[in-house]
Formats: structure tokens, C-alpha cells, sequence
């Protein structure tokens, strides 16, 4: 097992490369106090925000400044974040693991994860989603996780290049029919 000399110099190292990592609890820009006080670093390729008693809920997703190509994981938890898009998701072009569970997130826009098509696993469990999130064209996307929220259909072409799809849970929505071509795509599809 390394030191933690040798821990503290890498740490070191990679500060330098990575702009704004000043420490583990801390790698947000000093101009992002908003997220800071709500989000911690796991490690140098994940961020996590999750409610803790007495502190703010987000409002905004974590938006750097630039881009963070080492970023692979988010998790937002119980935030006030209501809707996703494409300048919110574009500097993590890296991004594997997606999850905002137990939130207010009720919008995300058709170019939301035109970036990230690195995605692997997406959950926005127990939101406020009345429409099928636009998923298309992320070919190495594994697990989708929509439970709990107001979803209604899932129409035509919402899951188009989505080739590697495993997981579908849509439990808990409004959906009463499943039209016909919507898992056209979906030929490793097991779990729905």
C-alpha cells in the first residue's frame, strides 16, 4: 500500500493538471462556492452531492468552468435540480455513471447527453420526469433507471442506438402501453 507521502504527491501532480483541484473534499473552482458547499470529489474521477442536514440544496447542476476529462461518476441526491442539459453535461465528456435519484429534475433537453456517449449507467430514480428522457444515440449505455417518477409513454425513437441496453426499470410511472417499435433497438434488453 502506498504511503501518504506518496498519496500527497501524486495528489500534487495531478492538482497541477486537473484546474481547480486543491484537495479531496474540494476540487470545484473557487468561483463555484454553490457547489462546494454541497459536493465532494470521490477521488479525482467522481463528484457527489448529497443533502446533509443543515446545508443548502442544489438548484444548478455542478457546472465547471472547464473541461474535466477525468470526471466519470456524478451522483446528485435529494437536490433541488430541476432540469438537465448539454452545457451542464458537456464538460464531462468522460462521463460513465449519471445518477440524480430523489430529486425535483422534471426537464432534460433533447441534446442533454450529445457529449456523453461514454454513458454506461443513467438513474434519475424517484423524480418529477413526466416524459422519457432523450437517450438516443448513446451506444454503450447499460442500465437506465426510471422509477418512481410521472413518465406516461415511451414513444418511437427515444431509445434509437442505444444497442447495448440491459436494464429498463420504469416501475412506478404512468405508463399504460408500450407502443410498438419502442425496443426495436434493444435486442440485449433482459430487465424491463
Amino acid at each position: 500500500m502506498p504511503s501518504s507521502a506518496a498519496l500527497r504527491s501524486v495528489f500534487a501532480l495531478l492538482s497541477l493538471l486537473i484546474p481547480g483541484l486543491r484537495s479531496q473534499s474540494d476540487c470545484f473552482p473557487a468561483d463555484s462556492s454553490f457547489a462546494r458547499a454541497v459536493c465532494v470529489c470521490k477521488g479525482v474521477s467522481g463528484i457527489q452531492c448529497l443533502y446533509r442536514r443543515g446545508l443548502p440544496r442544489l438548484t444548478e447542476f455542478p457546472v465547471l468552468n472547464t473541461t474535466y476529462p477525468l470526471i466519470t461518476s456524478i451522483q446528485l441526491q435529494d437536490q433541488q435540480v430541476t432540469e438537465l442539459n448539454s452545457s451542464h453535461l458537456g464538460v464531462y465528456p468522460n462521463l460513465t455513471t449519471l445518477i440524480y435519484n430523489g430529486g425535483a429534475l422534471s426537464k432534460i433537453s433533447n441534446d442533454a447527453f450529445k457529449n456523453n456517449r461514454k454513458l454506461d449507467g443513467i438513474s434519475f430514480t424517484d423524480n418529477r420526469l413526466t416524459a422519457f428522457p432523450p437517450v438516443t444515440n448513446l451506444p454503450l449505455l447499460r442500465d437506465l433507471q426510471l422509477g418512481g417518477n410521472s413518465i406516461q409513454s415511451i414513444n418511437p425513437g427515444v431509445l434509437d442506438g442505444c444497442t447495448s441496453l440491459e436494464h429498463l426499470n420504469a416501475e412506478g410511472n404512468d405508463i399504460e402501453v408500450l407502443r410498438s417499435g419502442v425496443l426495436s433497438d434493444q435486442s440485449r434488453l433482459h430487465t424491463l
